[in-house]
């Protein structure tokens, strides 16, 4: 087994997980990645090898981790309360604004007002 073929077995193994390294179409530019299903199908690059290119698709993996975990509803909301998105870029962390709780809806008794 060669190079190649440990290449060609990795971008084949990559692909299953829903990762695609490939060149750009025109080779000078190097290559690139695309994450399947995702937000963004764009090619993401260029980089100067393929290696390269896994090497940045997985740093990319691990900061969106890092913003959902930092930035999850679960560590500031709580139930019944109404947040509404009005940042000027999509994933901008300080778009979010504090609408009102569940107590200005129903009142301290729960009942709607």
């Amino acid at each position: 087994m060669n190079a190649t073929d440990i290449d060609q077995m990795t971008i084949t193994l990559l692909a299953r997980l829903g990762l695609s390294i490939i060149p750009h179409a025109d080779i000078s530019y190097g290559w690139g990645y695309t994450w399947h299903g995702g937000e963004s199908g764009d090619w993401q690059g260029p980089y100067e090898t393929l290696i390269a290119a896994a090497h940045a698709a997985f740093e990319d993996a691990k900061r969106a981790v890092k913003f959902r975990s930092d930035y999850s509803w679960t560590a500031f909301a709580q139930s019944g309360e109404v947040w509404r998105y009005d940042g000027e870029q999509s994933g901008d962390p300080d778009g979010w604004t504090h609408c009102r709780t569940r107590n200005a809806l129903h009142g301290a008794s729960g009942a709607e007002k």
